[in-house]
């Protein structure tokens, strides 16, 4: 009589399906992030104003304009959050030289998963429901009977609301295939590094007498040039320093 194991491994879900789509620029852009120098090109175009650190807002109009696969909005959202706030960022709300490669990794991993989110979500409400995830759990290398099914779901459906979104989502396959790994969901705030200054009191400033001061010609635009050339420019990042192989 045969004997059942009762250790056998439960079945995790899996992208495979979705890999496909990206596999030839993923690999394009994970070489170029391997190379110093190419990744400072790429942070120089990413940093359209050079002060050193990038907004949402500008990594959004690269992949408007140069990466249109990598360009879904939630997915870009989920990548811009997790890099500040998880994956070694230090929780402000830019992007600095040293979390761009981890950044280039979140927007390939995020954006896969959106690919298999929508692949599901069959009446296109960005949203799934118990019956949309049974019959879509095969497209993540998932059999599951409907008892099972519903058991997986209300377990991803985190605030009960009876549906699941695309933050929901994320949070349960990461759970899945990474235990250990956190992922920064909507709710989580970003940390203020701003100094905050001192208020003074009304009377400081009507007892003191504002000096007079001889007019000063303000400086033409050729003139602002030539006293300081390099004023909206930063000092290139060194990312030599900043990438990790075993990253990749």
């Amino acid at each position: 009589m045969p004997v059942l194991n009762s250790n056998k491994k439960k079945k995790l879900p899996n992208l495979k399906k979705y890999n496909k789509k990206f596999r030839k620029l993923e690999k394009e852009v994970m070489e170029m992030a391997k190379d110093p120098y190419r990744l400072n090109e790429f942070w120089s175009i990413l940093d359209v104003n050079g002060n050193g650190k990038v907004s949402l807002a500008e990594i959004d109009k690269l992949m408007v304009y140069s990466y249109p696969k990598l360009n879904n909005k939630k997915a870009l959202m989920r990548a811009y959050k997790q890099t500040c706030l998880m994956d070694g960022g230090d929780g402000d709300a830019w992007v600095e030289p040293h979390e761009l490669p981890q950044l280039l990794v979140n927007l390939f991993y995020f954006n896969k998963l959106y690919a298999a989110f929508i692949d599901i979500d069959r009446d296109f409400d960005r949203r799934l429901d118990k019956n949309e995830f049974y019959l879509g759990a095969k497209k993540l290398g998932l059999k599951l009977k409907r008892k099972a099914a519903n058991k997986e779901f209300e377990e991803m459906d985190a605030n009960d609301g009876g549906v699941v979104l695309f933050d929901e989502f994320c949070v349960w396959y990461t759970k899945k295939i990474n235990p250990e790994r956190e992922i920064a969901t909507c709710t989580i705030q970003f940390v203020d590094k701003q100094k905050v200054i001192p208020r003074r009191k009304k009377e400081a400033f009507v007892q003191q007498e504002v000096p007079t001061q001889t007019p000063v010609q303000a400086p033409t635009l050729r003139n602002r040039r030539e006293i300081n050339p390099n004023r909206h420019r930063t000092n290139k990042p060194n990312f030599n320093l900043y990438l990790n192989s075993s990253m990749m």
